[in-house]
């Protein structure tokens, strides 16, 4: 069995991939995570059953019913990770209560993004999912409070606009010349002044008028 722990440096997750997949992501995080490693779905049982760490990194491949159950048992927070990610099956993993899903092939940074926004708290959608999400005609069911944006400042109202476009924090922060903490600040006051959680319900309910 092919678990492994790797040097802790700032925290740890588990990465359930197969063994071709799995020592590229291995090495791009090993730097920045304590990690354990699970190669099939009965390594991922045990794995998950002994360690406590927070965040899951799944393959798409290894993702199936048994180990959903025990990431749901164990309170993971999830990202969901494929080969040839596209819109349903990003909307499909949210809906099961993942936390994240993109490329499996993302880069190092990108990965690391992703991670550090699912541990605050938010959701990390790969570009197929927020195209996708664009796309979408907001429900008819939802009222959404379009006056709630003129409670947004300038700042915020320039990150709001930035998460619309699919941007990664790192990316706000650069484009407007702002810390990723500031960003994380401006994000939470959006989020509480439109009455929302996440990312994926302001592109939902607020991209035709950002």
């Amino acid at each position: 069995m092919s678990i492994q722990l790797l040097q802790e440096i700032k925290g740890s997750l588990v990465i359930i991939a197969s063994l071709e997949s799995e020592p590229t992501i291995t090495q791009q995080l090993q730097a920045e995570f304590q990690i354990y490693c699970a190669n099939s779905k009965e390594e991922a049982l045990i794995v998950l059953s002994q360690h406590t760490t927070e965040l899951v990194l799944i393959e798409q491949k290894i993702d199936c019913d048994i180990v959903r159950s025990e990431l749901i048992k164990h309170q993971k927070k999830v990202i969901l990770l494929s080969p040839t990610p596209s819109f349903e099956e990003g909307l499909i993993a949210l809906q099961q209560g993942y936390k994240g899903y993109g490329n499996l092939f993302s880069s190092k940074e990108r990965l690391v993004a992703a991670i550090n926004l699912v541990l605050a708290g938010d959701v990390w959608l790969g570009a197929s999912v927020v195209e996708g999400l664009k796309q979408t005609p907001s429900s008819n069911e939802q009222s959404t409070d379009k006056s709630a944006l003129e409670r947004l400042t300038s700042k915020e109202l320039s990150v709001a606009k930035n998460v619309v476009l699919g941007h990664s924090n790192k990316q706000i922060a650069d484009s407007l010349h702002i810390a990723e903490r500031t960003v994380k600040a401006h994000l939470t006051a959006v989020y509480e002044k439109l009455s929302i959680k996440n990312r994926t319900e302001l592109i939902l309910n607020y991209k035709n008028d950002l």
